[in-house]
């Protein structure tokens, strides 16, 4: 057991260090850009899919990351994608068991806001949070649902509702995958995977 800590411990500062190097040489995202496609390696200044995580890469399981730096921007207090990473290392929100090849748990984010000062709500139940998102005309959030197929696991992604109506009154970011903030006019769009997980109305 020690030993595997040894190993994991040795493993984030590693992370962090390639994570860095990444971004100052142009290789990683820039700090204030939203990630809107985890998988991006190409689009200068967005390119999430580059970074480690865990033991793995960030392309394939960096949702619940994403989702905390994207609204950590649309609160306007950005930070360096490879803090946000380190941190959920750190504070035993990334899955250890899998070496972060499970990604992160969902319903441990709470952690990060904690320590980010950001206050929330959680809801387990997507009809509940619909209802408490409905009541506000404008709000943050963080969602988890199960892809619509069960081996791919889950995907956990930040929406603003921005107080417009229309096809507008929802955007997300990194929902799925594309290069821009897909915007909706509901919140059941973003619902389309086998089953909800867990959300969270987050403010500041």
């Amino acid at each position: 057991m020690k030993a595997r800590k040894e190993a994991y411990d040795r493993k984030v500062k590693s992370n962090l260090s390639y994570n860095r190097k990444l971004e100052r040489d142009g290789n990683g995202v820039k700090k204030g850009k939203y990630v809107t496609n985890q998988y991006d390696v190409k689009t200068p200044g967005r390119k999430a899919g580059n970074y480690r995580f865990g033991f793995t890469s960030f392309a394939g399981v960096g949702c619940e990351v994403a989702a905390a730096y994207n609204a950590m921007i649309n609160f306007g207090k950005p930070e360096k994608l490879s803090s946000t990473i380190y941190c959920f290392e750190v504070w035993g929100i990334e899955l250890r068991i899998a070496n972060g090849h499970a990604g992160s748990n969902p319903f441990e984010i709470y952690r990060y806001l904690d320590k980010r000062g950001v206050k929330y709500k959680k809801y387990y139940n997507f009809q509940d949070l619909k209802r408490a998102v409905n009541q506000r005309k404008k709000c943050r959030i963080i969602m988890s649902r199960w892809n619509s197929k069960l081996m791919d696991g889950l995907h956990t992604f930040f929406i603003r509702k921005t107080g417009k109506t229309g096809g507008e009154a929802f955007k997300s970011f990194n929902w799925d995958y594309k290069s821009y903030g897909v915007p909706s006019s509901s919140l059941d769009t973003f619902n389309n995977g086998l089953k909800f997980f867990v959300g969270y109305i987050i403010w500041i």
